[in-house]
């Protein structure tokens, strides 16, 4: 891994949503976001080509919307910035954020980890996701 942030720097989002990843293609395509799931910039996306490359990009994955339920109560992992407001608040779940050749966030929410990874395959545009959860025992 490239770099890790851990959930003090994680849950703060004024300092979170400065904090950008980026995985490029290698074809002037790229999957690039915040640690902490917002999308900041105009083109933040897990999923953005070059039509032709490397100009007039393209979204299309802007970003992908992530909930878990726990004992029939459902909790949102992934984090939206609206105008004076972050919904869901996924962020405030977040126990750690990696990057390097992937990126990866993990939450912790009632004694549970739940872990979401995404690898954008170079000069293939291909996204793949991954999410697992587990119960931490205690």
């Amino acid at each position: 891994m490239r770099y890790q942030l851990d959930e003090t720097t994680l849950r703060d989002d004024r300092q979170a949503s400065l904090l950008e990843w980026m995985l490029p293609t290698g074809t002037g395509g790229y999957a690039m976001g915040t640690a902490m799931t917002t999308n900041t910039r105009r083109y933040h996306g897990h999923l953005v080509v070059a039509r032709p490359a490397p100009v007039n990009r393209i979204v299309l994955l802007s970003a992908i919307e992530a909930f878990v339920t726990i004992e029939s109560e459902s909790y949102g992992l992934s984090s939206n910035q609206y105008v004076g407001t972050i919904h869901p608040e996924g962020y405030k779940h977040l126990k750690s954020f990696r990057v390097g050749n992937f990126v990866e966030w993990e939450w912790e929410i009632r004694g549970t980890a739940s872990r979401s990874a995404s690898l954008l395959t170079p000069a293939r545009m291909r996204s793949r996701s991954a999410t697992s959860t587990a119960r931490i025992p205690r």
